[in-house]
């Protein structure tokens, strides 16, 4: 027979000299133990080779210590800092991601969501797709704690930014700032609930800075990489005279810049480009970039504080729909 080695609670408790009770409690940082004692026994835990047996502890609890975090393309550094800043906040409580990669895809998105309830996830942080109510539907009846980033979809619980500030900060500084008449608006598309404010923004923009909207001055494109071009060679071939660009993302205002630069147009010499995101707060290498961005509190830290504390309270759902405020971030 083979003999399982495996360290328990009670190897531990008798080695600190603890109670079960505390060892487990300190292993899962729980706030009632001082962080001393928490440290203590980790540390001796981890001399030990103790792990977890979270088969065991679901068994329990009923919980697994995950959650799912579902994003619509990780290779998007917003969605890769949102990702870490989501990771950190939850491992304070005990808790791993499960991180899914929908692609703007509403058939991947719902294979994510089956799949991460299939590992029985206790809760999902998800950036929702285009046209995604029914996924959003299937998940609402599952009972699992969810919420919304970035994007509203009807009354589901949200943690977004405002957008319509975002649009209209965006447009105006390079109205008021740069002293710009033609600012293109390289959108996302429509059916995102952030693509239509922040339309809504660019024209209350443009309206209080006394200059016409222009319906030929408005592209809306899929949020995925590679997509841009397409708008610069429609400018070209339609003859569309522009001075300035604001971009739905600073993924797109990068992409733009690099495609003015081969046209031998200087930024912001020739054309300033804003974007929204202020990817440089937490990415310094980045490229100085005229951006619009949260302004205090992170939509990842509050959507994964709510999901907690549904998760902690034992609620069948959150239902907050937080917009957070956002500010202009001038190079």
């Amino acid at each position: 027979m083979i003999k399982n080695n495996r360290v328990t609670l009670r190897d531990i408790a008798e080695k600190t000299g603890y109670t079960v009770n505390t060892v487990s409690r300190a292993l899962h940082h729980k706030p009632d133990i001082s962080q001393k004692t928490v440290a203590y026994i980790n540390a001796v835990a981890d001399e030990m080779g103790y792990i977890n047996d979270n088969i065991a502890s679901s068994m329990r609890t009923g919980r697994t210590g995950t959650i799912a975090v579902i994003l619509a393309d990780i290779t998007n550094p917003l969605f890769a800092i949102l990702v870490r800043e989501t990771e950190q906040l939850v491992s304070a409580y005990g808790y791993s991601v499960l991180i899914l990669n929908t692609n703007e895809d509403r058939e991947l998105e719902r294979r994510a969501i089956k799949s991460a309830l299939g590992k029985k996830v206790d809760g999902f942080i998800l950036c929702p797709c285009p046209e995604c109510h029914d996924n959003l539907e299937f998940l609402k009846k599952t009972g699992k704690p969810y919420i919304l980033l970035g994007r509203r979809v009807g009354e589901h619980p949200s943690v977004i930014l405002d957008d319509v500030k975002s649009g209209y900060l965006a447009t105006s500084y390079l109205a008021e700032h740069y002293r710009r008449s033609r600012i293109v608006f390289i959108n996302g598309l429509l059916s995102i609930s952030c693509a239509a404010d922040r339309l809504t923004g660019y024209r209350s923009a443009l309206s209080d800075c006394g200059l016409p909207y222009r319906e030929e001055m408005v592209f809306t494109i899929p949020t995925k990489a590679g997509t841009i071009g397409r708008v610069f060679d429609e400018l070209a071939g339609r003859g569309i005279e522009y001075d300035a660009i604001f971009a739905f993302s600073d993924l797109f205002a990068y992409a733009a810049i690099n495609l003015l630069s081969e046209r031998g147009k200087k930024v912001p010499e020739d054309i300033p480009v804003v974007g929204i995101d202020h990817l440089r707060k937490r990415l310094f290498y980045m490229p100085p970039l005229d951006s619009v961005g949260a302004a205090d509190t992170r939509m990842s830290e509050a959507a994964a504080e709510l999901l907690m504390k549904a998760i902690r309270d034992g609620s069948p759902a959150c239902t907050d729909r937080l917009c957070l405020d956002v500010k202009l971030f001038p190079v």
